[in-house]
């Protein structure tokens, strides 16, 4: 959970499509925004976060929809670092703490990872803060969380937060350590938990809170899953991003109209989608009965509300796609984006504090989402208690009942 966090772009089903010469390219590729949720802190006498126990990873374990990485290309990845020296309980040394722990994930890739830390948030790629208000956080239990912002390359950016008041008994300075191991694992791409406590990226880390701080590290099976993510890929990931063709002879009888098509493909392989969606616009008044116009129309709309998406332009992306359904008012892949794409914005209000209009993107997004074969993947139990979270602080108290009850439901991991 986290900053502009935007949990769902779910699904990334590789969403691009582009024709060629009256013949049907098909290739996709979602843009998505992703929040994780902080590790709850447990209180206990015994365990150790570094284990050597065992020399296998975690990577089945983590959410295969949702797990992604930093590209070669984006080495090093520029982290910013807030000044805590204005907020109560900030030591100087939580800093460094946090810059340790990126090290030590730095290390655990066989240096496939990279840091560089700067002194403007506009220069950075990962943007970290220091909390004290629990309440910011949907489970108080919760000691930070990480948002990233991937795209169809992989993570771009993202927002981790740490709350630097006791969760529990204990050294603040371990807290701080496991946090920010723990939050930055989520930051680098592992989405989801393990479910061995003696790792760092455990739900409920068995922390001894006597421990010095130096034992507070990454266990082996830690270092295993991200030098596996970095250096092997993740067959989830590769299944995301690969590319399907389909080849399909069609064509128009009016030889203009096959022309222009041809023209406004060009455009969308481009990514012209404005320039394409004009000449596609024109090619069905010449040909309304065109059938692969009419479809590259679609993508086009499609393919715009992408672009769109990813630059936070959420009113355009959203016109787009309601356009892309006018065509084809069935089309899955759409739907799934609109829903998305208002679940995104949803979460834009809700770190922004403005909930009236975060439960009016979530109820659009539950909408749409209802047309779809199944809402479930849609709907993680994260989002759902931020959209609980929501409803209650505008008074809509009845509808965060049901929401819940629907809750317990769910087999949460």
């Amino acid at each position: 959970m986290h900053h502009i966090i935007t949990l769902i772009k779910i699904y990334c089903q590789q969403f691009f499509y582009a024709r060629i010469m009256g013949k049907i390219l098909v290739a996709l590729t979602v843009f998505s925004t992703y929040t994780h949720a902080g590790v709850c802190l447990a209180d206990v006498t015994s365990g150790h976060v570094s284990s050597n126990a065992s020399n296998s990873d975690y990577i089945a374990d983590l959410f295969p929809q949702w797990i992604d990485y930093w590209p070669a290309s984006r080495m090093p990845i520029r982290i910013f670092i807030q000044s805590g020296e204005n907020i109560p309980g900030y030591k100087s040394d939580f800093a460094e703490i946090f810059k340790q722990s990126c090290q030590d994930w730095a290390s655990a890739s066989k240096q496939k990872i990279n840091f560089a830390f700067v002194d403007n948030a506009k220069d950075a790629d990962i943007r970290v803060s220091w909390l004290t208000d629990k309440s910011l956080f949907v489970d108080a239990t919760e000691g930070g969380d990480a948002q990233i912002l991937p795209d169809q390359n992989g993570i771009k950016s993202a927002a981790v937060r740490l709350v630097i008041v006791p969760l529990i008994n204990g050294s603040i300075e371990l807290q701080i350590k496991a946090m920010s191991l723990h939050e930055m694992g989520h930051a680098l791409g592992l989405q989801g938990h393990s479910k061995n406590s003696s790792d760092i990226m455990a739900a409920n880390n068995n922390l001894k809170w006597n421990a010095q701080l130096a034992d507070i590290s990454l266990s082996q099976r830690d270092c295993n899953t991200i030098e596996h993510l970095y250096n092997d890929g993740c067959p989830a990931i590769k299944i995301r991003r690969q590319t399907t063709a389909k080849y399909v002879i069609d064509s128009s009888s009016n030889e203009a109209a096959t022309t222009l098509n041809n023209a406004a493909v060009k455009d969308i392989l481009a990514k012209d989608f404005p320039a394409a969606i004009t000449k596609l616009h024109q090619v069905l008044q010449l040909d309304p009965n065109y059938k692969l116009a009419k479809s590259n129309l679609g993508i086009a709309y499609n393919n715009a509300a992408l672009e769109s998406e990813s630059a936070s332009d959420f009113p355009k992306a959203i016109d787009w796609l309601q356009q892309a359904l006018w065509i084809e008012p069935n089309n899955q892949v759409v739907i799934k984006n609109l829903v998305s794409t208002y679940h995104t914005w949803a979460n834009y209000y809700y770190h922004a504090e403005d909930y009236q209009n975060a439960v009016c993107m979530f109820k659009k997004a539950l909408e749409y989402g209802q047309n779809l074969p199944t809402q479930s993947p849609l709907l993680t139990p994260q989002t759902i208690r931020w959209y609980i979270y929501c409803l209650r602080q505008v008074n809509q108290d009845n509808e965060a009942d049901k929401w819940e009850a629907r809750l317990k439901q769910i087999d949460i991991q």
